[in-house]
């Protein structure tokens, strides 16, 4: 099974643009787990590419890595190599995100 992001991992664009997620009230390890929820719509900071592509502003969606079996607050937590797309789709992807702590994996 895949281990469970958290707010200590790095969720960045295929241009090093950099996401800073919400967490859940669940931790591992001191950091809050991140769902779906706690990433998707979120804004997009510093994204480094050069025109063109446009630069990517905000996430529109988990396309894959979302648990079936850990919800939290009605929405998947985000499992090890999650991949989502952003405002400016397929030119900017998000992930795969490896994570960084091994204590807690879900389906």
């Amino acid at each position: 099974m895949p281990a469970v992001l958290t707010k200590g991992d790095s969720v960045t664009c295929k241009f090093n643009g950099t996401v800073s997620p919400d967490g859940s009230k669940l931790e591992v390890a001191g950091n809050a787990v991140l769902t779906a929820a706690g990433v998707e719509n979120h804004s997009v900071a510093a994204c480094g590419a050069a025109n063109p592509p446009p630069l990517c502003s905000t996430v529109a969606s988990v396309s894959a890595g979302k648990a079936t079996k850990l919800v939290i607050g009605g929405s998947p937590a985000l499992l090890s190599g999650m991949v989502a797309a952003t405002d400016q789709g397929a030119a900017h992807p998000i992930g795969p995100v490896s994570a960084g702590q091994s204590k807690l994996e879900a389906s």
